[in-house]
C-alpha cells in the first residue's frame, strides 16, 4: 500500500513534535536559613511558627503542627501532584527540607525531582522571609 506523499511524511513527522519530557532538577532544601533580629531583639518561636503557617496558608498549603519546633507542610496541585516539606524553626533560623511527593518524579537514587517542586519550594522560602520581616 503506497501512501501519499503528504500522509507518509506527517506520520515520520509526528515524534519529532512530541514534547521531550521534562529533565529532573536535583531537589533544593533550605537549611539553617537565618531570621534576622530586629534591634537586637529575637522573635519568639511561636512568632516564628505563626509567621510560617500564615505565610504558607497564603501560598495553598495546608501545614501540619507536628511538636514544637517542626512543622510538616502539603501542597495539592490541581489534584494531580503533592509535595511534603518538613520545617523546622526557632528563633534564630528556620528550614525547608524535602519529605515526600507523589507525581513529581522524584527519584531517591540521585534525589532529583520535577522542576517544579524547586520552584513552589523557592516561592514557599520567599513568602515567609517576607511574614517574618513584617513580623519584627
Amino acid at each position: 500500500m503506497k501512501l501519499p506523499g503528504t500522509f507518509a511524511f506527517a506520520l515520520l513527522s509526528f515524534p519529532l513534535l512530541a514534547a521531550p519530557a521534562r529533565a529532573n532538577d536535583p531537589v533544593v532544601n533550605f537549611e539553617n536559613l537565618p531570621i534576622a533580629a530586629s534591634e537586637g531583639k529575637l522573635l519568639s518561636q511561636a512568632q516564628v511558627r505563626d509567621a510560617i503557617v500564615a505565610a504558607a496558608s497564603a501560598r495553598q498549603w495546608k501545614v501540619n503542627y507536628v511538636a514544637a519546633g517542626m512543622l510538616v507542610a502539603q501542597r495539592n496541585i490541581a489534584g494531580r501532584h503533592l509535595v511534603e516539606v518538613d520545617i523546622r524553626y526557632g528563633p534564630q533560623q528556620y528550614s525547608v527540607l524535602y519529605r515526600n511527593s507523589i507525581n513529581m518524579n522524584y527519584r531517591d537514587a540521585d534525589a532529583t525531582i520535577h522542576p517544579n517542586y524547586n520552584r513552589w519550594t523557592k516561592e514557599l522560602v520567599d513568602s515567609i522571609n517576607r511574614a517574618l520581616d513584617q513580623t519584627k
